[in-house]
């Protein structure tokens, strides 16, 4: 028996192209394994991002060359750089006579303490990130962190999301009122929309939860299998029939049958359900016992059923005995889902395949909520693991994701998009002005304490509507 377990923040155009990731791991060779708990000093270089372990009260030097510990080939870093030592629950930084500085908030310090959520600029293009994985520090913190830099983090949660939008609460609102009765059920949606996920929840909040949920894909039975398939057989009743089988409705009895693809059903076949829809009752194949069963029937479909009643192709009296449709919305229709399906699917990638992807920028993003998905939640899931698997960059940015979803650029008229481009970028005024504001009105200090490129400032404030405040006597 077959069964199934119920950045544009402040991006910057001077950035080189591509950041897979190639530090101390040669070409073909084995990916680096995954981050432990613990705290890192993460450096994005062109030349291949480097993911150093603090430890506590052990420094560790970043230069240009040896001794250094960690080595970034970069001109403008001097051979010993800057020194960084674990503190409890801040960052010791020490410049150690470097030629172009470092740099904490737009300021050069000398020595300085940053929490485990900061950013230290080395130069003017090399950011050093302090980021703490699976450790007890100020969650508000290491959120606004996430959210200034214009970084989506993975979220480690298996549980099913299930979004906000007015289509999909009326949908879970209607869940909620049948699950708890003997209703059948009837899932409408296109392909991968993640009928399953809603058979489940509808299983997960009615009285049969605690018996099984048994998964049916009535597309994939041939048509000279089903009473076999549906019922069961005895040993003998037909050649090949070495032994006795259960048949999904009595190893659903007590529980819940979730027929998917119920429309791929023959004629002869629909007939069939029909029968144990309105008597409970069947025989296994070679037996002359009647079976009687308990079982509550979700079906799913991604067909007109109406139409193939008027075709001719679905009998009347079955759809008649499932029931209204509930409709689950497309993805397209639910893109404030995007974001945490993205996640939840980049921290299993990661996971499945023994990746280390740390988040996705603002900027990709944007593309990911602009695409259509015409294989909505199943499509946006396979673009996540082959980005993870093809490329493993250590964030996702727009030149990593497939080309289909680079060509989607965003749509400022689309409700969703839209809203989620305006959010991004009044975070972003915001936090140019308030760098102007500090840096008195000089654009290559708050270019400093943004950690941006001088021109990407420019073009940027000229972009949103930012004036240069007037300097202070």
């Amino acid at each position: 028996m077959h069964t199934r377990e119920p950045d544009d923040l402040l991006s910057n155009p001077d950035e080189p192209g591509d950041r897979t990731r190639t530090a101390d791991v040669s070409r073909g060779s084995a990916a680096p394994p995954p981050m432990q708990q613990g705290v890192y000093l993460m450096i994005p270089h062109e030349t291949g991002d480097k993911n150093e372990p603090l430890l506590a009260g052990k420094p560790v030097v970043v230069g240009r060359d040896l001794p250094s510990d960690v080595c970034i080939p970069d001109p403008e870093l001097s051979r010993r750089h800057a020194r960084f030592t674990l503190l409890d629950n801040k960052v010791l930084v020490e410049d150690l006579g470097s030629k172009n500085g470092t740099f904490i908030g737009g300021r050069r310090i000398t020595s300085d303490t940053i929490a485990l959520s900061g950013e230290v600029m080395l130069n003017a293009k090399t950011i050093a990130r302090i980021t703490a994985f699976g450790v007890a520090v100020e969650a508000e913190k290491l959120a606004s962190a996430a959210h200034w830099s214009g970084i989506i983090p993975p979220v480690d949660d298996d549980a099913p999301f299930f979004g906000t939008s007015p289509k999909m609460q009326a949908l879970l609102h209607a869940i909620d009122r049948i699950a708890d009765s003997q209703l059948t059920v009837l899932l409408h949606g296109e392909t991968g929309t993640g009928k399953e996920e809603f058979a489940k929840l509808i299983h997960a909040r009615g009285p049969r939860h605690r018996k099984q949920l048994v998964t049916v894909n009535c597309g994939g039975i041939p048509p000279s299998l089903i009473q076999s398939t549906f019922f069961g057989h005895e040993r003998g009743s037909f050649t090949g029939a070495e032994k006795s089988h259960l048949g999904f409705f009595p190893a659903a009895d007590g529980g819940t049958l979730f027929l998917d693809e119920i429309g791929e059903l023959s004629h002869e076949a629909q007939a069939t359900l029909l029968r144990v829809l309105e008597t409970r009752s069947f025989s296994p194949v070679g037996s002359p016992r009647e079976v009687t069963v308990d079982v509550r029937i979700v079906a799913a479909t991604n067909r007109d059923l109406e139409a193939m009643v008027r075709e001719g192709r679905f009998r009347e009296d079955l759809l008649s005995r499932l029931g209204t449709p509930l409709v689950i919305p497309p993805l397209r229709e639910r893109r404030d889902e995007i974001s945490p399906l993205c996640q939840r699917f980049l921290a299993r990638a990661n996971k499945d395949h023994g990746k280390n992807v740390q988040g996705i920028t603002s900027d990709a993003m944007l593309l990911l909520h602009a695409y259509d998905w015409p294989r909505n939640v199943r499509e946006l899931r396979r673009a996540i693991d082959e980005v993870v698997v093809w490329k493993a960059p250590t964030l996702i940015r727009p030149q990593d994701l497939p080309t289909r979803v680079q060509a989607a650029l965003p749509d400022p008229k689309g409700a969703d998009v839209g809203g989620l481009k305006a959010e991004l970028e009044q975070v972003e005024a915001q936090k140019i002005a308030d760098a102007l504001q500090q840096a008195n009105g000089n654009r290559d200090d708050a270019a400093k304490a943004l950690l941006v490129n001088p021109r990407t400032l420019r073009r940027r404030m000229k972009e949103l509507g930012i004036e240069t405040p007037k300097k202070k006597r």
